[in-house]
């Protein structure tokens, strides 16, 4: 018989299916992108830590194909042969992790944003408390290290994926704003129109 946790992934994974039909191949291809952002900051900033070292370490692809691998256009194309030194090619399940990230962001971000949208640190807490994410790390990590140590390391991938994530929130903010902007103007030229026509209507009655 299915577990409860197997039925719980298996609804969370079919979700997130379903919401990653709306992911683009060129979206998938950034996403892939990002994780090769992420797991290269994190070698560099653990590079002296041998056992943080190796775990992400284990974040990166086998080298077995897999077919996330039609993603990896633009990471192929950004490390241009630099091996240790260029962008490092995330494995299948991290891959996984950050797209669930992504879908999470996208959720939040449907409709208006205010600046409850924007704030890091609840952004953080909610996508580190999103099922797949963790169910995904768990996955990666397992009886690689301590519980704490493991989400020690995941806040930091994903104040990384926010890192970069930013950029995008803040283009959206800044098109809702100029579309606030331009209702707003509208509204002050149909405003001062009707304005206008009552006054010189006022006039026409007030030389009657």
């Amino acid at each position: 018989n299915e577990t409860l946790l197997q039925r719980q992934i298996h609804l969370a994974t079919k979700e997130h299916d379903t919401m990653a039909e709306s992911l683009t191949d060129n979206d998938q291809n950034v996403l892939m992108y990002v994780c090769g952002y992420i797991l290269k900051a994190l070698k560099r900033k653990h590079y002296k830590d041998k056992k943080k070292a190796n775990i992400v370490g284990s974040l990166t692809s086998n080298g077995q194909s897999s077919f996330v691998d039609q993603y990896r256009d633009f990471t192929k194309r950004a490390d241009r042969g630099d091996g240790d030194r260029g962008l490092q090619h995330a494995s299948d399940t991290f891959y996984f992790l950050v797209r669930a990230a992504e879908l999470e962001v996208r959720k939040k971000m449907t409709g208006r944003l205010d600046q409850n949208t924007l704030l890091v640190e609840p952004l953080i807490e909610h996508l580190m408390c999103s099922f797949l994410v963790k169910h995904h790390w768990a996955t990666l990590t397992a009886n690689l290290c301590s519980e704490q140590l493991g989400l020690h390391l995941l806040e930091q991938i994903i104040r990384l994926f926010l890192k970069v994530r930013g950029f995008a929130i803040e283009r959206k903010l800044q098109r809702q704003l100029q579309k606030e902007n331009k209702r707003v103007k509208r509204k002050q030229k149909v405003g001062g129109k009707s304005m206008r026509k009552a006054l010189k209507a006022l006039d026409t009655n007030a030389s009657v």
